[in-house]
């Protein structure tokens, strides 16, 4: 009976030894967990940019004006497209849906259509712009970073097809 309870005993101290350190290891790993990840800037993304064109490509100090010319400019209307958007939007998700409000509705959509396709223009554009700045030697390092921002998205399952597409 002795050695019996004896092993109840050593079994209940075991488990609640693997329940604390179990809480432990939990508590240890939420409270040391990593910091989110900030949401890049637009300011992050310019000195990256600018910081890849210089160490990367080895822009001269020519190039590298041209190239942030170009990139302010393309910056300054992405931001004029982004303001006629959010302004479309507000006025879309405002009105109710029903038969009076539905040629406006197309009217907004059909806008915003238009808004996007210049600005997507407006990306290619730019695009062929920094091609134009680069030397010959330059040109494939480039295509692989516009590769590298143009079909970045590691989570679409998809993203292989778009490669294979540009090939």
């Amino acid at each position: 009976m002795k050695n019996f309870m004896y092993k109840i005993n050593y079994q209940t101290w075991i488990i609640a030894l693997l329940v604390i350190l179990n809480i432990s290891t939990l508590a240890f790993m939420w409270i040391n967990k990593p910091p989110r990840p900030e949401m890049p800037q637009e300011t992050n993304y310019r000195e990256r940019a600018n910081h890849y064109m210089q160490n990367k490509l080895r822009f001269s100090p020519a190039q590298t004006d041209e190239f942030r010319r170009h990139q302010e400019e393309h910056f300054e209307q992405m931001r004029t497209y982004r303001t006629q958007t959010m302004a479309l939007k507000k006025e879309l998700y405002r009105l109710d849906y029903n038969e009076t409000n539905e040629p406006k509705i197309n009217a907004l959509v059909m806008e915003l259509s238009k808004i996007y396709a210049e600005q997507e223009k407006s990306h290619f554009l730019h695009i062929q712009q920094l091609r134009s700045i680069c030397t010959p030697e330059q040109l494939p390092a480039m295509e692989k970073m516009l590769a590298r921002i143009i079909f970045h998205n590691e989570h679409n399952p998809h993203q292989g097809k778009r490669q294979e597409m540009m090939n």
